[in-house]
């Protein structure tokens, strides 16, 4: 069972990454202005249309 969903069909979700990752991810989003969940859903969106 995937658990409960939020009133707009959103799952929250926790991995785990390495310290070095996660360091690259904040200086994109500073780079970009924006929060590192958008670098993180940005990622596994155009990794998921690659395997199609």
């Amino acid at each position: 069972m995937l658990g409960p969903m939020d009133a707009v069909g959103k799952k929250r979700v926790t991995v785990v990454f390495d310290a070095s990752t996660t360091q690259q991810v904040v200086g994109i989003a500073r780079e970009r202005g924006i929060k590192p969940s958008q670098v993180y859903r940005g990622a596994l969106v155009f990794y998921l249309a690659a395997q199609a």
